[in-house]
């Protein structure tokens, strides 16, 4: 059963990509966090990361990539690594240079610790794959794997609640944004 709801979930996301209102539902390309990206980007907590030279953002459900990826991109010694699971993601010009990896977010076959940064934005809400608590939680728990020690974790998320992150061993320094639906943590 969850298979066959993964294969419905990317079949719909390849029609919203290459439809005529992909535009419409590209939350990412929306400018109205970018003043909460700038100051987030100022904080000690995200100098000390970019600080580090060679940085790794994984994008989990990339789509055509959020405007935080963005930024990110820009810097010099920053790896992109682009998730998704519809198979022509991108094909409508990924925002930004990254290496492409088709694949179910909730498993993606990378290995653990290889993030210092992921980066997940409405991927749960409005999701089949994600309409239980147990499955929302295996997300973050999977987040977690991918994040070396010390590595942030930044979602807008409205699907996600906050003691569905608090709950996951390895997670430290939460932060939420109700307003923007944001989640941010640190991996212990």
């Amino acid at each position: 059963m969850d298979e066959e709801i993964f294969c419905r979930v990317r079949a719909a996301y390849t029609r919203i990509w290459h439809g005529p209102d992909a535009g419409e539902v590209d939350f990412g390309a929306r400018p109205v966090h970018d003043a909460l990206y700038a100051a987030m980007l100022e904080s000690d907590e995200w100098q000390d990361i970019l600080a580090a030279g060679r940085l790794c953002v994984v994008d989990l459900g990339a789509g055509r990539g959020s405007r935080l990826v963005r930024q990110l991109a820009t810097r010099p010694g920053v790896t992109v690594v682009a998730v998704d699971c519809c198979l022509s993601f991108g094909a409508p010009n990924l925002a930004f240079p990254a290496g492409r990896l088709v694949a179910d977010v909730r498993r993606p076959p990378l290995r653990d610790d290889c993030a210092d940064v992921v980066v997940s934005a409405y991927v749960t809400v409005n999701n089949a794959l994600f309409d239980t608590v147990d499955a929302r939680r295996g997300y973050v728990r999977e987040i977690v794997r991918l994040l070396r020690p010390g590595g942030l974790f930044w979602g807008e998320e409205p699907g996600l609640l906050p003691d569905e992150v608090t709950s996951q061993p390895g997670v430290t320094d939460y932060t939420g944004v109700d307003w923007a639906h944001v989640h941010c943590f640190r991996r212990a």
